[in-house]
Formats: structure tokens, sequence, C-alpha cells
């Protein structure tokens, strides 16, 4: 008994044991918990702090927030670095921190109410704050012209929203093309302080060199429009090369200056006897143009022409004898919804209705670059207008073309891509069906009910000719066939389907689906300006060869009356 006693107390003294192991380890692994807690809570800032939306040509971007600091916005230095690239120098002596981009530097000086760009001083409106080995500093600094510069970005901060909105601005874009009936251009804007030369033309193929200038990449362009085979613009570290694959059928290029903005025009004309060379000699071959100062032997054999100089004789296309005969003198630009019809809404919270406004504006700003055509607006502001009164709009103006444009919307996120449309009473499929049952779902705002809204339908469809419809599916046609040389989207065709807004109208109209403000990438790629110039300018060139395609057909029969008589 006293042995079997004495295992019993063992036993409960090991058990007892035990349990005082297990409690130390769980206070232990408490406290180790409250310790980095504390420890994280000291690292927080002490400031109000929101999490916001960035979208950065054309990418939305997660990770990042803003600091309410004396009631301004403020982010990290380290968030900044992020964003735009570079590197950080922390002076911990100096109480001061070098951030450096491209060889450019930005001086912060800790507590002080102003920074150093590129030796220019700008002030933040407050005083730098430091916390944690990070330095919190207004977006008064982003939003300032002398870091746009320095980071070569334009930045928007849309403080309602709590959006950053970053656009790339290279000093030497992105190539546009653009067919003409007498001849190609390609078009590449160029900064003030880029110099350009032509550096060959050898076996068909045209090579300009930016120096000074910065390209965002890569980029080649599938032409084959009979006189120009394709573009391709590649970037290197302090230049960009323009690439021309010409036809054998054409001319050696003219390159010449054009301003406001400063831009590089290239104009390839055919050589097939009775098309007229419109463009001066002056700029053709080699060793023309004054040599750029500062440059030595080969450099200085094709240089830019100074900023903001024109070259004289420049027959721009405006004034082209060709150009005289188009039939198109006025074209209605419609941005689609508007005021208290929102339009779709992305996922990210865009409203369609801010899209085609900025489309809108961006396709009647190329136009009016032309100085040729009459340009209307049927709202350049977030102003509700009828679908009626949009058509009316077009029929006192006279307009020659009008063009509506939209984001498209889907239940399926997945769903994305391009596409433009003419008027049917029939739809294409049931797609088509479904695209223009929403955007004509704007007419009950419109408060029209009932019969007199069927009674208005019947009416407008009886104003649509069938000469006009016709016209209308050959633009919708030509727009389509651009946007696939063009746009990195999935092109969804040419289709047709019964819209009100084109109803009304008393002429060649379209309506243009820009891209599906539902798919979240496609969403972002629409809230980049860069990408909506690649839209307006495929709508452009879809413009162009449908009045190529007109002044043909007008040559053609003054060629048969001629021959008649």
């Amino acid at each position: 008994m006293p042995a079997t006693v004495s295992s019993v107390r063992d036993n409960t003294g090991d058990h007892s044991l035990m349990i005082l192991r297990r409690c130390s380890i769980v206070l232990l692994l408490l406290s180790l918990f409250l310790s980095v807690d504390l420890a994280a809570q000291g690292r927080r800032p002490p400031f109000q702090n929101n999490p916001i939306t960035v979208i950065s040509d054309g990418v939305f971007l997660k990770g990042y927030e803003v600091f309410v600091i004396e009631d301004r916005p403020c982010m990290t230095l380290r968030q900044i670095r992020r964003l735009f690239g570079g590197r950080l120098r922390w002076g911990n002596v100096s109480r001061n921190v070098i951030y450096e981009r491209q060889g450019m530097p930005i001086e912060f000086q800790m507590d002080a109410s102003s920074v150093t760009v590129a030796g220019r001083p700008v002030a933040v409106g407050m005083a730098l704050r430091y916390w944690f080995r990070d330095l919190y500093v207004p977006l008064d600094l982003l939003l300032s012209q002398e870091f746009q510069e320095f980071c070569e970005n334009k930045i928007v901060w849309d403080a309602g929203k709590q959006v950053l909105t970053v656009e790339p601005q290279p000093s030497v874009s992105s190539p546009s093309f653009y067919t003409y009936p007498n001849k190609s251009r390609v078009v590449v804007e160029i900064g003030p302080r880029v110099n350009y030369r032509v550096m060959s033309f050898r076996g068909g193929l045209y090579h300009v060199r930016f120096f000074g200038g910065r390209s965002l990449g890569q980029e080649q362009l599938e032409i084959k429009d009979g006189l120009i085979e394709t573009v391709r613009l590649s970037a290197h570290a302090r230049s960009a090369d323009l690439e021309l694959k010409i036809s054998s059928k054409a001319e050696e290029p003219n390159i010449h200056l054009l301003e406001a903005p400063r831009r590089l025009a290239i104009d390839v004309v055919s050589k097939r006897p009775g098309i007229p060379n419109l463009v001066s000699k002056k700029t053709k071959g080699r060793g023309e143009i004054p040599p750029v100062p500062g440059m030595k032997g080969r450099e200085a054999l094709e240089p830019s022409l100074s900023p903001g100089v024109e070259e004289e004789g420049i027959d721009y296309a405006p004034s082209s004898p060709l150009l005289a005969l188009s039939p198109i003198k006025t074209i209605v630009v419609d941005a689609g919804h508007g005021g208290k019809d929102a339009g779709a809404i992305g996922p990210h919270g865009t409203l369609e209705k801010d899209i085609n406004l900025q489309l809108a504006l961006t396709l009647a700003k190329i136009l009016k670059r032309e100085k040729r055509f009459k340009v209307v607006l049927t709202r350049d502001d977030d102003t509700f207008i009828s679908l009626q009164e949009r058509a009316n709009i077009s029929n006192n103006a006279k307009a020659d073309l009008f063009v509506s444009i939209h984001c498209n919307a889907a239940l399926n996120r997945r769903t994305h891509g391009f596409e433009a449309y003419y008027l049917s009473e029939d739809a294409t499929d049931p797609s088509a069906a479904a695209v223009a049952r929403r955007e004509n779902a704007v007419v009950e705002l419109e408060g029209i009910q009932g019969k007199v809204r069927e009674e208005l339908r019947d009416l407008l469809w009886s104003m649509a000719r069938t000469e006009t419809l016709n016209e209308s599916s050959q633009l919708c046609g030509f727009v389509v066939s651009q946007a696939e040389k063009r746009l990195p989207a999935v092109n969804r065709g040419a289709k047709q389907a019964s819209f009100h807004v084109l109803r009304g109208t008393d002429m060649p109209a379209i309506l243009v689906e820009s891209g599906f403000i539902s798919h979240p990438k496609e969403e972002a790629r629409l809230c980049s300006q860069r990408y909506r110039n690649k839209v307006s300018d495929a709508i452009f060139a879809g413009l162009l060869e449908y009045e190529s395609k007109k002044i043909q057909s007008l040559q053609s029969k003054t060629l048969q009356s001629t021959r008649g008589n």
C-alpha cells in the first residue's frame, strides 16, 4: 500500500508540473504577441489614413493610401518611389533625403515646407513629417509642374473619388497614321527639346532617330494601306527610333515639323501617274534642312527644324484639291449619357458618362486639327441631354456624319472588346439587342411613357432612309477595320441594332462601343488618356477612309460624265 500511495503522489506531481509548463508557454506566447502588437502600434503613424485608387497608364494599382496631415492629403516617400521608380538616399546626420530618378534629384529636408526639384525650390504648403523611417509628403508636390516634369508623368488627384491618375508623358509619342485620298501620313508628337534626323532610306526602310527623346517602349503597327506597310517605334537610353517600311509603289517620304502641338509628320505619296504630289519638295531627301547647333559631322546632315518653325511651302492636307471634293463638312460628335444618366458603372466605380465625354473631346480635338471640318459636340460637360435632342442637334447643324460614343457593359465581366453599330430594326444577334436595350433605357429618364414612346419610335424609324442606312453600314465597317489595326483589344466587329439615338438622325450615323467598362482591365484602359487617344485615332481614321471612298466615287462619276460629253 505505501508503494502504491507514493506512486499516485508522483503521478499527481508530474501532472501539476506539466500544467505549469503549459501555462508558462501560453503566457510566454501571449507576452510575445502583445509586445509585437504594441511595437506595431508604435510604428503606425498617428495620422488618419485612407486607401486610394491609383491608375497608372491604364492599370489599377493596389496598396496605396493617403495620410491626412493638417487637412492635407500626403503620401509616404517610399510609396512615391514605388510608384515612379528611382532610389532613395537617407542622410541620418544632415536630416535630408535625396530621391533620384534617371539622374535627376529631389532633395527633401525634414521639417521644411519646401523641397528642391532638380535645383528648383517648390513649396509644399506644410512642414514635411518624419515617422518611423519614412517621410510624409503632401500631394501638392506631386501635382506641381516641377515634379511632373521630373517624373515625366501627368498627375491628377480626384479628392472626391480618392483616385490618383498617373499618365506617362513621353517626349516621343506613340505613332499615329492616317490615309488621305492623296497620301498616307505618320505623325509622332515630340517634346520641345527633342531633335530628329533621317538616318537612312534603303530597301524601302525609312529610319528616323529622335535625339534626347524618350518613348514608352517598342510598338509596331501593321498599316498596309498600299503606301506604308509597317511602322515601328523602338526605345533606347537617350533616343528613340522610328522605322517605316515603304511600299515599292510609293515615292521617297517627305518629312516636316508641325506645331501646336509640336509633331513630326511624314508623308508618303504614290508613284502612280495622275496622283499629284501635293507636298513641298524642300524637305525631301538629305541635307536640305539647316544643321542643328552643337551637332557635328554626320549628325548634322539631317537635323530637325528649330522649335516653333514650320517648313514653308508645305501643302497641308486640308488645302488639297482632292480633299476640296469631300462632301463631309460638318461632323457631330455625341458623348453618350451625361448628367443624371451615368450610364454603366465599372467595377472600380468609373462612370461611363465621364469616359464618353473624354473620348468625344479627344476626337473633336483631332477633327478640329484638320482645319476643314466643322465639329459640333452634343455636350461638352456633364449635362443630361435627351436622345431626341441629340438627334435634333445633328439635324439642325445639317451634319454630314453623326458619331455617338459609348462604353459597353455585360453581366459577364470577362466579356471585352471594341465594336460599332449602325441602325437596323433587327439586331445582329442577342448581344447586340441587349446593348440597344441598355442604351435605350435612358428614355425612362425622359418621362416618355407607354403609347407616346411607341408613336415616337415609329415616327423616328420612318425618317431613316435606305440610302442613309447603307452609308452608315459602310462607315461602321471602316471604323471597325481601323480599330482592329490600332487597338490591343478584341475586335467584335460591325453590328446593327435599333438604337433610339440613331433613329432621328438624317445623315449617316454610327454608335461606337469603345470597350467594356464592366471588364476590370478594359475599365482601366479606358481611364488612360493614351488609350483614349488610340480609340479616337481609330474612329478618325475610319472617317477618313469613308471620306476617301466618297471622293473616289465623285471622281469616278465626274470622269464618266466627262467621257459621256
